[in-house]
């Protein structure tokens, strides 16, 4: 085996695809930033 590059097998990070398949995105997204309860993301370790 080659002792230079990684051999490009697989993609890193996320899979590239629609996100959005729900037609009615800007209603959705305005609907959720106004009732966003919770932090996105990792949760916060105590």
């Amino acid at each position: 085996e080659p002792a230079g590059e990684p051999s490009p097998k697989r993609p890193r990070g996320r899979p590239k695809g629609s996100k959005n398949k729900s037609p009615s995105k800007a209603a959705q997204k305005k609907a959720e930033a106004a009732g966003e309860k919770r932090p996105r993301g990792r949760p916060r370790k105590w």
